[in-house]
């Protein structure tokens, strides 16, 4: 029987206990040691303060009031934190509707496969099961742009490339919940992608290549949004397929440490840090390249730029792409003789004159496509 339809009566007195100690303890705290405990304000915002009682604003009140005492709580974040586990330990479920609890190749609860659901980002999961596509005014859009800037950097002698790296949603869509019903085959960005990829060679999707590759080994973190080392590779292989189709260089050496705990991104917003076990893939690739890297800025502005003097292919790469880029970068800086990746959010037009390159690509992960394939780099 399954565990949410079937808990024992022993879970059901623990959870029972455990909602009354958590629901009466704080107060009685607050009562008797209030001005000693003060308050916890663990969160990077500015907590509420006790409302003014005003009665042109009488409607505003109840909600303020509410307000007030949610974030001035004893214990407010140790109650929160306590709480998510239990939910997660009993009931499989999730706090927070930006992450979709998975299922998990072992018996090991804190080996889950969490998957993306943020709906002011796309929402992966809803995208993957296929209900929706952009429309028609939209894909024109991005096709006419990714044509555009095709021929504008072809004038100036510089082959453009738009490289989409596929949702984990997509790759992983086997883990999903079996309540998370898959109604098409292919995705919305992946519907957007086969049109844009009928309509212009220069667009390369690297699913396909992710997917042969699952056989090899594990490519995405279960607790992450991102491609792991592995799937970078792959991802790189893919890119190069589409933009030096005669380079064979793609052999390398796979070691994946032992289990351990990770606090990736996905387990972070879920509010659960230092419980999810994940193994890491460490790829050993072209170890005789001899790359110098330096960086410019700081934060999400930082510019990197690598020159390698024992190059595979003696060109420049300027790579803007959004995080995803970040594990593959350090395979194109091994075959590359020069790499310059910059953040797409802090691109600035500038850079297209300053680093004169031979190859320009926008990298975007598949929720991203729409963005990504909007972007304007000149």
């Amino acid at each position: 029987m399954k565990k949410k339809e079937g808990m024992n009566k022993f879970q059901k007195y623990v959870t029972i206990g455990v909602f009354v100690l958590l629901f009466f303890v704080p107060g009685i705290a607050w009562i008797f040691c209030g001005e000693v405990i003060g308050d916890d304000n663990s969160e990077n915002r500015k907590l509420a303060e006790m409302p003014e009682f005003d009665i042109a604003e009488i409607e505003k009140y109840p909600k303020q009031i509410d307000d007030y005492y949610s974030d001035h709580t004893p214990f407010r974040k140790i109650i929160k934190d306590i709480w998510t586990v239990i939910n997660y330990e009993v009931f499989r479920d999730s706090t927070t509707k930006d992450v979709v609890i998975g299922k998990s190749d072992s018996k090991n609860g804190n080996e889950a496969w969490l998957f993306y659901a943020k709906k002011t980002d796309s929402n992966p999961v809803a995208s993957v099961q296929g209900v929706t596509r952009h429309s028609d005014d939209a894909v024109k859009r991005v096709s006419e742009n990714i044509k555009n800037t095709t021929e504008q950097l072809g004038k100036s002698g510089k082959k453009f490339y738009f490289f989409v790296a596929p949702n984990k949603e997509n790759v992983y869509r086997e883990y999903l919940p079996d309540d998370v019903k898959i109604f098409d085959e292919k995705s919305r960005d992946e519907k957007l992608l086969d049109t844009l990829m009928v309509k212009q060679d220069n667009v390369i999707y690297a699913k396909d290549e992710i997917m042969k590759a699952k056989e090899v080994g594990q490519l995405y973190y279960k607790q992450d949004t991102h491609w792991n080392n592995l799937g970078a590779f792959y991802g790189f292989k893919a890119l190069m397929q589409g933009i030096e189709p005669g380079f064979k260089g793609f052999e390398y050496e796979l070691q994946y440490a032992k289990p351990q705990v990770h606090n990736r991104d996905l387990a972070r917003f879920l509010g659960m840090k230092n419980y999810f076990v994940d193994t890491k893939a460490e790829v050993k690739y072209k170890e005789d390249s001899k790359v110098q890297i330096r960086k410019e800025g700081e934060g999400d502005a930082m510019i990197e730029i690598s020159t390698n003097s024992n190059p595979d292919i003696a060109k420049t790469v300027m790579l803007v792409g959004d995080s995803y880029r970040g594990a593959m970068l350090p395979y194109l800086q091994k075959v590359f003789y020069k790499v310059v990746s910059i953040n797409r959010n802090t691109y600035e037009k500038s850079s297209m004159e300053r680093f004169d390159s031979d190859t320009v690509i926008i990298e975007a992960v598949e929720r991203n496509t729409m963005s990504g394939g909007s972007f304007k780099l000149i």
